[in-house]
């Protein structure tokens, strides 16, 4: 962690998280290799895993995917328990940068969403950078949400992810906007989406802890291949925001990634959407992990599940 102003920003059970994180990452004398930066990351999200909640049970499935030429992709289902069946479900995407994560990375934060938001979840994996760049997660994502729709038609769902997980689910959302009316929300949480990685936060908190400016430009450049990795294309470099459902984002405050947040649901209200971006203060990109040691993250996961609930009934409360 750079810079002595996030001991002053963070408050104690945050930077014990932080902490902990770190200390899950082992020491190597070079930089880790791309198959070492993937166990690496599982091995830190396993530590952060707990139990399932009570009553709750998953299921493992298989979905074909829209190029021929592609794998099928893993999905895992969770099952709270009472829920209805035919209830709206989330369709939940991973984050790690396009790069790492799978349906174990975020196996516990899938199932402890699904329980308190009183839904059905599939979550979906998807093809990783750099063997599969840009649109291969995508295609994968637009291919889960169809695989979604075909098999329960007339279901409704809320599209979900965190980090890069939130930029599939929001590009799926503007591919859908208007022609999907079983999309009853969005909820992002700390989203990457294409903000202008030159100014505001991604200066400001460009050395946060848990990810830095730095970090994000190398993920982009996995996943786009460019050599520009200043551009970085995502939802909001999209030009029609109207018939898009109603979106709840919660961004970190101390995270490069929190103005994309509140610029995103700015270009919705304006388009006479509905969107609502909570500013997490004190609180880092990846926190989730952290909802079992820390209040604060405690709380803002309340509220994602509260906002689920909300979007499922269509009682917008922002």
């Amino acid at each position: 962690m750079s810079g002595t102003k996030y001991y002053q920003l963070l408050d104690a059970e945050v930077l014990a998280f932080i902490a902990r994180t770190a200390s899950c990452y082992p020491e190597r004398s070079a930089p880790p290799d791309l198959q070492e930066m993937r166990s690496d990351y599982e091995q830190m999200c396993a530590a952060f895993a707990v139990p399932y909640p009570a009553g709750l049970t998953t299921k493992d499935d298989m979905i074909e995917p829209i190029a021929d030429s592609s794998d099928t992709i893993p999905a895992r289902w969770y099952y709270p328990a009472d829920i209805k069946q035919g209830q709206p479900a989330i369709l939940y995407f991973h984050g790690g940068g396009f790069v790492v994560g799978s349906l174990a990375s975020h196996d516990s934060i899938c199932a402890d969403l699904a329980a308190g938001a009183e839904m059905d979840l599939m979550a979906v994996d998807y093809a990783l950078a750099p063997e599969h760049r840009y649109p291969a997660a995508l295609e994968d994502a637009l291919a889960a949400t169809r695989y979604f729709c075909d098999a329960f038609p007339g279901r409704a769902f809320l599209l979900a992810g965190d980090s890069a997980g939130a930029w599939l689910a929001a590009s799926v959302a503007h591919r859908l906007a208007g022609k999907q009316p079983g999309l009853l929300g969005q909820l992002l949480i700390y989203p990457t989406l294409g903000g202008d990685v030159t100014k505001g936060s991604y200066i400001e908190h460009g050395n946060a802890p848990l990810l830095s400016r730095e970090n994000i430009l190398w993920y982009g450049q996995q996943f786009w291949g460019t050599d520009q990795p200043d551009k970085q294309p995502g939802p909001l470099s999209e030009t029609d925001f109207s018939c898009l459902p109603p979106t709840v984002i919660f961004s970190a405050r101390c995270d490069p990634l929190c103005d994309d947040g509140p610029a995103y649901a700015k270009l919705i209200i304006q388009a006479g959407g509905k969107a609502h971006c909570s500013i997490e203060e004190g609180l880092v990109h990846g926190y989730l992990r952290g909802r079992y040691s820390s209040e604060k993250i405690a709380n803002s996961f309340l509220g994602m599940q509260a906002a689920c609930r909300a979007l499922k009934a269509e009682d917008w409360p922002y």
